[in-house]
C-alpha cells in the first residue's frame, strides 16, 4: 500500500533564522535550528509558532558550515560542522552536547569528533568526482550516518552514505554505500536527513521532495521501500526531524522570497 501524506505549513519563524540548516526537537517538546556558515555559532530553540524562547552559544569552535542537527536516544545532542561545497575541507567536526534536554546554561563548550572521509584524497577533486559535501546526518544505535550532497559536474543525482562512532575522537568516516536519488538538482541534492525514533523509517530531504524509506533491516536504509513526495510550495528545505513516528518537521531558509516557516508533514500507510 503506498503512502498517503499531508502537508500543514506553521506561521514564519524568527528572522534569526533566515539561514537555517538544520533543525531538531528536544526532550521538552523544543524545536532547534542552527544557521550555517559566516554566521554566530549559536544554537536557537523555538516553539511551533516560530517565536525563540532560548538561545545557546557553543564556546571554543566556530561555525565553518554547520549544516544538521541530530539527537540520540541518550539526549546528546549533535551539531555537523561538515559542510564542504566546494570539496576543499579535511576539517570536518562534528561537536557533541551531553544530556543537552536539561542543560540550564546559556554557554557551552563541546566535546568534538574530528573526522575525514576515507574515500576523499583530493581537495578539491575534478568537477565529475564531487560528492564530498557534507549537508545531513542522524544518530542511530550508537552510530552517526552521515549523507553527501551531490556537487559533480556534469550532475549525476547521488548521495553517499558514511558512518562514525557517535562519540568524541578521531575518525575516518567510512563509506558504507551509495543511493541515486534524482537527475534534477533541485530533487536530488541532499540537504538533511534524520531517522523515525522507532526506527523504522528515514527520510532524506532535498530542496525540491522528501524520500521516505522503509522495510529496510538494520542499517541497510537504502534496502526496502523508497518513496518520493515532491513539496506543494517551492521553498528552499533545509532540516528535517520527526516529530514522531508517523510525522516531520521540515524548515526552509530563506530564498524564493518565502521567509523560513516550518513545514508539517503527517503520513500513514
Amino acid at each position: 500500500m503506498d503512502t498517503v501524506v499531508s502537508f500543514n505549513v506553521s506561521s514564519p519563524l524568527d528572522n534569526q533564522l533566515k539561514e537555517i540548516s538544520g533543525l531538531e526537537l528536544d526532550n521538552n517538546g523544543r524545536y532547534w535550528g542552527n544557521n550555517d556558515h559566516g554566521n554566530p555559532n549559536v544554537l536557537f530553540g523555538f516553539n511551533t509558532n516560530g517565536i525563540l524562547e532560548k538561545e545557546i552559544q557553543l564556546n571554543g569552535v566556530d561555525n565553518t558550515d554547520w549544516e544538521d542537527l541530530a539527537m540520540d536516544k541518550n539526549d546528546n545532542l549533535y551539531i555537523g560542522d561538515f559542510g564542504n561545497n566546494d570539496n576543499d575541507r579535511n576539517d570536518l567536526n562534528i561537536y557533541i552536547i551531553p544530556e543537552f534536554s536539561s542543560l540550564t546554561t546559556s554557554t557551552v563548550v563541546p566535546q568534538i569528533i574530528h573526522f575525514n572521509l576515507e574515500d576523499q584524497d583530493q581537495f578539491p577533486p575534478p568537477n565529475n568526482q564531487k560528492h564530498f559535501d557534507l549537508e545531513s546526518f542522524f544518530a542511530f544505535n550508537d552510530t552517526l550516518y552521515l549523507f553527501s550532497k551531490d556537487r559533480s559536474t556534469p550532475f549525476e543525482g547521488k548521495t553517499n552514505m558514511y558512518k562514525l562512532p557517535a562519540k568524541a575522537g578521531t575518525y575516518q568516516a567510512v563509506l558504507v554505500t551509495s543511493f541515486f536519488t534524482d537527475n534534477e538538482k533541485e530533487k536530488g541534492e541532499i540537504t538533511a536527513a534524520d531517522i523515525s525514533p522507532d526506527g523504522n523509517n528515514m527520510a532524506l530531504l532535498s530542496e525540491g521532495q522528501l524520500y521516505l524509506f522503509s522495510n529496510f533491516e538494520n542499517n541497510n536504509f537504502f534496502s526496502g521501500k523508497v518513496e518520493k513526495f515532491e513539496f506543494p510550495v517551492k521553498r528552499k528545505y533545509e532540516g528535517i526531524v520527526f516529530i514522531d513516528d508517523n510525522e516531520l518537521a521540515v524548515v526552509n531558509e530563506e530564498k524564493y522570497n518565502e521567509s523560513p516557516q516550518l513545514l508539517f508533514i503527517s503520513f500513514s500507510k
